[in-house]
């Protein structure tokens, strides 16, 4: 038997040595069990890529070898426990009527590229294309999760809601409509902080989620919004200047409030 072998047990037919040769040389893990699943051979790579040697696979199962589903990917990806910055993709497949192989393929350069283009995404499904705001789902959650957070720890929590009424008359484009929310939006993003998350709430309505923050907070943002908004216009298609009627509504979050409440609470009332 060869060096590499761990035990005394019959070995599968096909592992010649000619056979573990060629594997040997393999960049990749690869391992042969027996029928009770223990590991009767293994090439280099197979240990290099766990981080053990070959002492540590004496009369042990593949069920005990040092490694873990990832669980950020799911079933088939392994994190070796000796190399936490290593994904090993594993599969077996049958050899002979009672042994398998077993082949571990290194995919984390695969996997952090694949990483980063699903942060991309992820990001890039938040944002509203007209604005660069969140968009109303996201809007949404991140207001559940601020009322559940100041809930848990008590935190101090306001929310301004923006309703851009103007823009629902028959004589305003669906081009100028866009232009205008826009327009807001961007002003929007440049006077909130960077702990805010503003977004589109509806077609012509804004959010801004404020946490740590109570009226007084809310103040110093209303007194950089309040010139912007009142001041927005847009020019019909008749060539007619017309205000855009903006309202503005603000509430403050108490421990009887939910998302719901809270929302409703900061229904605009109150003229720009």
């Amino acid at each position: 038997m060869s060096s590499n072998d761990n035990t005394t047990k019959k070995e599968w037919p096909g592992l010649t040595v000619e056979v573990k040769n060629i594997l040997s040389q393999l960049p990749l893990g690869i391992c042969v069990l027996g029928s009770d699943e223990q590991i009767q051979w293994a090439n280099p790579g197979f240990y290099e890529q766990l981080g053990i040697s070959q002492q540590d696979t004496q009369n042990i199962a593949f069920s005990e070898l040092p490694m873990k589903i990832a669980e950020e990917l799911g079933h088939g990806i392994y994190q070796p426990i000796h190399h936490t910055d290593k994904r090993l993709r594993v599969s077996t497949a049958a050899c002979g009527n009672d042994h398998k192989v077993a082949l571990f393929t290194d995919v984390s350069d695969l996997v952090s590229e694949i990483g980063g283009y699903a942060d991309l995404l992820l990001e890039v499904a938040r944002m509203d294309a007209h604005t660069g705001l969140l968009t109303p789902a996201s809007m949404y959650r991140e207001l559940f999760e601020q009322v559940s957070r100041s809930r848990r720890y008590g935190n101090a929590l306001a929310i301004v809601r923006i309703d851009i009424g103007g823009l629902r008359k028959d004589d305003i484009s669906h081009q100028d409509r866009e232009q205008t929310v826009r327009d807001l939006g961007i002003k929007l993003a440049d006077n909130v902080r960077n702990i805010d998350f503003a977004g589109r709430l509806s077609d012509y309505e804004f959010l801004v989620v404020l946490p740590e923050t109570d009226i007084k907070g809310v103040k110093i943002l209303m007194d950089k919004l309040e010139p912007i908004l009142g001041a927005a216009q847009i020019t019909t298609q008749s060539g007619q200047a017309v205000d855009l009627g903006i309202k503005v509504g603000v509430a403050q979050w108490t421990a009887t409030d939910d998302a719901s409440t809270l929302l409703e609470k900061a229904r605009p009332d109150i003229t720009a």
